[in-house]
């Protein structure tokens, strides 16, 4: 068994939805299939509003026929109460929260189950949320229930992985506008022969017209550069920078959402007022 590299506690954002009408109020209102999702097999989605934009991810755990947890990246559990709790008017589902839990992320190894599979261990679930080039996998579960192996590594660690591996971050690299191909997701969050849910419309157009007027690029940078400096191509903004970090090479790496056609590798962007970057 090939040993991680380290470890890192994360959000352990998680709601517990439970009832006779949990696996179609899921499908209806998740991106992703939640209506053929097999008993222990969990899938991405992300959660946008009708409009199909962007408000946050959720993983979906499907434990029974009646009976799911949803991981949620972005958003507190209070915020997807606020947004949610409006669609239980005529749904035998109940939504609820469990303080006590707690997230690591394990970056490394090869102790992920199967993919699109998730296991019981420790009192929790582990599943192979992705978190970097090489394989990862999160644990989720009651406080004290998981001793992770290896060291544990620092938040600027873990960010670093992520950008080199071009994941974003919600809200940090997306916009109150973006949208699942903007951010080359498609395949991972998105379903189309699911049936209706909400956001359906638009994000069927997108992928119908198979364009996108931007899309999520890293930038190589020469040095440390605030988060929202403005790329720039002859002059004209193209695009913001978002989770600036130092790579362990010590060179820097950035995300932004670059208007296409300046989304090329090699596309050389001022950054801020003097520094010059190139998308990669």
């Amino acid at each position: 068994m090939t040993s991680p590299i380290g470890w890192s506690r994360v959000s352990p954002a998680a709601i517990d939805i439970r009832g006779p009408d949990a696996r179609r109020w899921c499908n209806g209102l998740f991106t992703n299939n939640v209506r053929d999702l097999p008993v222990g097999s969990w899938n991405r989605s992300a959660i946008v509003d009708d409009r199909g934009r962007i408000g946050g991810f959720v993983e979906v755990l499907a434990l029974a026929d009646d009976h799911f947890v949803g991981v949620v990246d972005g958003l507190t559990t209070a915020a997807f109460l606020e947004r949610f709790e409006r669609y239980l008017l005529f749904d035998r589902v109940e939504l609820t929260i469990d303080d006590g839990l707690e997230r690591f992320a394990v970056i490394g190894g090869d102790d992920a189950p199967p993919a699109g599979r998730f296991e019981a261990r420790a009192g929790g679930w582990v599943w192979g949320h992705r978190r970097a080039v090489g394989g990862s996998f999160d644990w989720l579960g009651p406080r004290g229930g998981f001793a992770p192996v290896g060291p544990e590594l620092a938040a600027d660690t873990l960010d670093a992985l992520r950008v080199e591996a071009r994941i974003p971050r919600f809200p940090d690299d997306t916009t109150d506008r973006c949208l699942p191909h903007e951010l080359d997701l498609r395949d991972e969050l998105l379903h189309f022969e699911k049936g209706c849910y909400l956001g359906q419309e638009t994000i069927h157009r997108v992928d119908v017209m198979g364009q996108v007027k931007r899309r999520l690029v890293r930038v190589a940078l020469p040095g440390p550069v605030a988060s929202g400096a403005e790329l720039r191509v002859e002059g004209a903004v193209v695009g913001t920078l978002s989770s600036p970090v130092a790579q362990p090479d010590g060179t820097w790496m950035g995300l932004a959402l670059v208007r296409v056609p300046h989304d090329g590798a090699g596309t050389v962007v001022a950054v801020g007022d003097t520094s010059a970057g190139r998308v990669c």
